[in-house]
């Protein structure tokens, strides 16, 4: 049955997925959405040279991460240089 249910061709759900798991539009939309909230935070993690991207993502991701909070991340970071650049 799983097999029905995924289109792979498409890489998405299929709409013949039970109704009981939802609505397949609605889940490719939250998968779609969670992917590029993990792409973002990689390309941060990268731009802000904070090492290991993956390790990054992994602390920071959740699937109700609001992006905004990654602000909060280079204003840290700034402090941070700013203190070892004072010593």
């Amino acid at each position: 049955m799983a097999q029905r249910c995924f289109a792979t061709q498409l890489n998405r759900i299929g709409d013949e997925l039970p109704t009981e798991y939802g609505k397949a539009g609605d889940l490719n939309k939250e998968i779609q959405r969670q992917l590029r909230l993990a792409e973002d935070i990689i390309s941060f993690g990268l731009e802000n040279k904070l090492g290991n991207p993956v390790a990054f993502v992994r602390e920071k991701f959740k699937p109700k991460f609001e992006l905004p909070n990654l602000k909060n991340e280079t204003i840290c970071i700034e402090q941070n240089k700013l203190k070892k650049n004072s010593c």
